[in-house]
């Protein structure tokens, strides 16, 4: 299936970045904790329809679901080559039907958007009722982001024209769309080193940030599930069967 793309190109541009900032060891240690809460989260999820929107990586984070079908949706400025699960969109508009899916992941789909409010709109629209969404993304009050802000880890910075947003933020956004949060995984606690081995021997941090300082976490993992708002009658169905045939007789 050849996907050509020629629009939202500054999308494109974050999205090749946030791919050169993944293959730097910083960039696989994130990664690896990623995919650790991920595939906490996933193995307790079951159904039917699982959809992937393009974002930090083109590989399958939904290998491990319990879901039975799993489809990618791509969004990228080159002719690309993809399997038959593979579908094209625009940056916003899914040619899903809606309420036709039970999970929808976003791996840092959001951070490199302009559409974010048009996306969580079509998100919500395609999940069904008491479907989840599962959000990656990078907090903008992060203390290595504010060290960014102020000139420092040049080096390692990751996505400088990105779109980050607060947790608490989207968890509001969440819920203007009847999704509504229920995991919250901090992560992303350690300095910004890219050498592996100094990385692993700080691994420690992760457990002590996610337990004592969480809100300045540089990542974080939020699981939502769409809430369905029963229709109540405004009076009760005897009545309505009562009245109804007292309706039919008088006029026989």
């Amino acid at each position: 299936m050849l996907i050509p793309f020629n629009r939202f190109k500054h999308t494109d541009a974050s999205w090749k970045q946030l791919q050169r900032w993944y293959n730097t060891p910083l960039g696989n240690f994130v990664f690896d904790l990623e995919m650790v809460h991920i595939h906490s989260v996933l193995r307790h999820l079951a159904g039917y329809y699982a959809v992937q929107l393009s974002g930090a990586y083109q590989r399958n984070l939904l290998a491990d679901s319990l879901l039975r079908y799993h489809f990618f949706g791509i969004c990228s400025n080159k002719w690309l080559h993809h399997a038959e699960n593979t579908f094209y969109y625009d940056g916003i508009h899914l040619p899903l039907k809606s309420e036709s899916v039970d999970l929808v992941l976003l791996p840092h789909t959001l951070d490199i958007s302009t559409q974010q409010h048009s996306i969580l709109k079509e998100v919500a629209r395609i999940v069904r009722g008491y479907g989840y969404v599962i959000i990656l993304g990078f907090n903008p009050m992060s203390l290595w982001r504010i060290k960014q802000l102020m000139g420092f880890s040049k080096k390692n910075q990751y996505l400088s024209d990105s779109y980050f947003i607060h947790y608490k933020q989207l968890m509001d956004w969440l819920r203007m769309q009847n999704l509504n949060p229920v995991v919250f995984q901090p992560y992303f606690f350690v300095p910004p080193v890219n050498q592996a081995n100094i990385l692993q021997r700080l691994r420690f941090i992760e457990k002590i940030g996610e337990r004592y300082w969480p809100i300045f976490t540089s990542g974080y993992l939020l699981l939502a599930r769409k809430e369905t708002t029963p229709v109540h009658p405004l009076f009760s169905m005897s009545a309505f069967d009562a009245s109804f045939q007292g309706m039919a007789e008088s006029s026989i």
